[in-house]
């Protein structure tokens, strides 16, 4: 097939994917719940001189083509670039970081459905740290002949650009389902990530099966790695074990017999040469403290555009600057540079982009630049002194986080268990002192850095309240039932079973049903939705026998449902 140009080729082949264009427009417009489509006849528009993206692509995950020398490349692209007249100011490294992340869980899949495809503009790197201005394409390349008339693609690989365009349109809609899922559990768990960074200490409350320490987990990974958890199963499984694994992570589980003993500082008997030793030792929370204490600094890629017109302002006021060694000084600044001297003598300019690039190579852990770039290192390296020294900065912020997850937390007698630490908890960083002493000290104290997640069930009246004191200390977050958690399992009979329990609790005016005991609430005991997550109905009939009914029957034997619940209870089925 003969082409006079580029605009050309996507007319025809905009001409000769037909139906299809309004397929990928319709389902892009569910996509981005946008109002309207951006044009039904056209899969590829926004047609420059040497490429073009799918209709309505701006900032987000693309169909590209574009052609290069004698070749065409096309496929599924990610842009950090520019894009004039975006309807939103956010950087575009920062909005498609999502749909990289989507790609990146999904990568084994995606390389089995188009096993031909490779990243052949771009690096994985470019996905896994996204930058501003930078381009990726995962894609195809085929050959054309140039000829003076335009270009010649041979009719077999167009036919195969056309097929490709389609085979890629599932991929293209999993990486963006995926990260609507991912925005979706962000837009979730945001609040509750800056309600913990703000408090230190929160405690997840509400009915059995609501998933509260499965959010837990998620919530203690995403402040850990300060990555998203994955809305794909076997993903986030893989995140799990990665966190499980983590010196920064820790779970237990609290029970009536746990003491400060077992939780803080307590004393241990040992046999040593026939007689007995008692030592004091250290337990779980001081020891998870002190690791944390001894957490050194870490850096972000976000620290130079934050930080760097500080580091700016101090520089021009002690011109001349030295910087890490007698060799260098800076001896002027300009609008983008810093004018440096070697040994006195003008020896070059050092723009301010360099810096940071080789400021991010540097917390990246990658080698010296070298090859004339060592003045480019030092004012990084100035720069990373000068983050570790600024009052700007909260150098405590700045460590790895740690994050102790306390399941029951309120099946343990709290003020008895954490002692003198109640003092410790709101006042982060000071002293307390302990009942025992440890090589002559007494002191004890907890790090701005560890972070504090509990759990508790608000159905259980066999332990005991936590009290005032101690609430004061502790943000508490409600995780209750949530229907549309079930209904992503597909199964209808979930749903229907789901409701049918809800009925025990509370009527469909919202109102308390007639079998809830008045002396509970139905947010604090109606079951949560962990029980009903089954997509197989014979596995819902086992879970309805053998885990719903009993604990339905144990509530009415505690009271809290009343009246004919019993008959209810048993009348339940799949």
């Amino acid at each position: 097939m003969k082409f006079k140009n580029f605009e050309e080729l996507i007319i025809q082949i905009n001409k000769d994917l037909g139906g299809f264009c309004s397929t990928f427009q319709y389902k892009r417009k569910d996509l981005t719940k946008s109002r309207r489509t951006t044009g039904n006849s056209q899969l590829f528009g926004n047609i420059k001189e040497t490429w073009a993206i799918n209709r309505g692509g701006g900032v987000e995950v693309q169909y590209h083509i574009d052609i290069h020398k004698n070749t065409i490349r096309y496929g599924i692209a990610f842009s950090t670039q520019y894009v004039p007249f975006a309807t939103n100011r956010i950087a575009p490294e920062v909005q498609l970081r999502p749909y990289m992340q989507a790609f990146l869980q999904l990568e084994d899949k995606i390389r089995n459905q188009l096993k031909d495809y490779e990243i052949i503009i771009g690096s994985r790197q470019l996905l896994e740290k996204p930058e501003f201005d930078k381009f990726c394409l995962f894609g195809k390349i085929i050959n054309i002949e140039m000829t003076s008339e335009g270009f010649t693609i041979k009719d077999e690989l167009f036919e195969e650009l056309l097929n490709d365009c389609k085979r890629q349109f599932e991929p293209y809609q999993q990486i963006f389902e995926l990260r609507n899922k991912m925005i979706e559990l962000n837009d979730k768990y945001e609040p509750i990530k800056k309600l913990l960074e703000y408090k230190k200490q929160i405690i997840f409350q509400g009915p059995p099966g609501t998933g509260k320490t499965y959010t837990a987990k998620d919530i203690a990974y995403e402040i850990i790695f300060d990555r998203q958890v994955s809305g794909e199963p076997m993903e986030r499984k893989k995140q799990m074990e990665e966190l499980q694994n983590s010196d920064q992570f820790k779970l237990i589980q609290f029970h009536p017999a746990y003491s400060y003993e077992d939780f803080v500082r307590g004393i241990s008997a040992r046999e040593n040469n026939g007689s007995i030793e008692y030592n004091t030792e250290d337990r779980v929370l001081v020891k998870f403290a002190q690791d944390a204490i001894k957490e050194k600094v870490i850096y972000s890629y976000d620290d130079y555009d934050k930080f760097f017109p500080s580091f700016l302002k101090m520089i021009k006021e002690n011109i001349p600057y030295e910087l890490n060694n007698s060799k260098y000084t800076i001896k002027g600044v300009g609008s983008n540079f810093f004018d440096v001297h070697d040994n006195g003598k003008h020896f070059r300019k050092v723009r301010f982009e360099a810096i940071k690039s080789t400021y991010r190579e540097l917390i990246s852990c990658q080698p010296p630049l070298g090859g004339g770039y060592y003045m480019e290192e030092d004012c990084s390296k100035k720069f990373m002194f000068f983050l570790n020294n600024s009052t700007e900065i909260d150098y405590e912020k700045k460590k790895q986080k740690y994050v102790l997850v306390i399941d029951e937390i309120n099946r343990a007698n709290l003020p008895s268990v954490l002692g003198e630490l109640i003092y410790a908890l709101e006042y982060r960083g000071e002293f307390v002192e302990s009942m025992y002493e440890k090589d002559g000290v007494r002191n004890i104290v907890l790090p701005p850095n560890l972070y504090i997640i509990g759990t508790m069930n608000t159905a259980d009246r066999s332990v005991g309240h936590i009290d005032y004191a101690i609430r004061r200390r502790f943000s508490f977050v409600d995780i209750l039932p949530e229907l549309s958690i079930i209904q992503t399992c597909g199964c209808e009979k979930a749903e229907e079973l789901f409701k049918e329990v809800a009925k025990l609790f509370v009527k469909d005016n919202g109102r308390p049903a007639d079998t809830l005991s008045p002396e509970f609430q139905a947010d604090n005991v109606m079951l949560g939705h962990s029980y009903f997550m089954e997509q197989d109905e014979e596995n819902l009939k086992v879970r309805l026998v053998y885990e719903i009914i009993p604990l339905l029957m144990e509530y009415v034997k505690d009271g809290i449902l009343i009246n004919d619940a019993e008959t209810k209870i048993q009348a339940l089925s799949v």
